[in-house]
């Protein structure tokens, strides 16, 4: 995360928050304006032109917002990015709001891949199990790819990852060893009982 990039995720998830707006809502009309900007080569010559004027950059932001019905905040915030040519650093910015707000949500997200579709109740029992292991409600995206023999499920807030397996019934087992990745992926710090165990012998020694 550079330093930069996370001042600006950090100042749009305070207006946010302050003018008690929708986060989760914000985010994902981020994402969507990410993606449009990814997608679009005309987009990204325009806005990070600079011999094109501030004026022209932000009547085509305004005739998008109009059109995406995007927030005054999120308008104005963009608009910032394009005249501090910042605009192309969208996508890191976006991933640093993500991660800002669930932060203070006190939501993880992950993403679980199986090998068959799960239902709707095995889902709701998979995010519960989960969300007692990490302590935080999780948002949770899920895809399907047969070529998976187990099925996983990956923390998005870091490259730790833990797996999960899940048999052919549906029933979760998660294993005492993937619990203790799951906390570190979620930056959750559990005693060591072994350890303490040590030095309660060695003190009473």
């Amino acid at each position: 995360m550079s330093v930069v990039t996370g001042r600006y995720a950090r100042a749009l998830a305070d207006a946010v928050f302050d003018q008690k707006q929708d986060a989760l809502k914000t985010a994902a009309a981020l994402r969507d304006l990410e993606a449009l900007l990814k997608s679009s080569h005309e987009l990204r010559v325009v806005w990070d032109n600079p011999s094109v004027s501030a004026e022209q950059k932000r009547a085509v932001l305004d005739a998008i917002a109009a059109k995406a019905k995007l927030p005054k905040l999120l308008r104005n915030f963009v608009a910032v990015l394009i005249d501090h040519r910042r605009v192309m650093q969208l996508r890191e910015i976006v991933r640093e709001f993500e991660a800002e707000i669930n932060e203070r949500l006190g939501l993880a997200e992950a993403e679980v891949i199986t090998a068959r579709e799960l239902s709707a109740s095995e889902r709701k029992r998979l995010e519960k199990r989960v969300s007692e292991v990490v302590g935080k409600t999780v948002k949770a995206s899920y895809a399907t790819d047969g070529n998976h023999a187990v099925d996983g499920l990956k923390p998005r807030s870091h490259g730790l990852a833990n797996r999960l397996a899940v048999d052919d019934t549906g029933r979760d087992t998660l294993h005492r060893n993937e619990l203790l990745g799951a906390d570190r992926a979620f930056g959750i710090e559990r005693p060591n009982k072994r350890k303490i165990l040590r030095a309660k012998k060695r003190r009473s020694g």
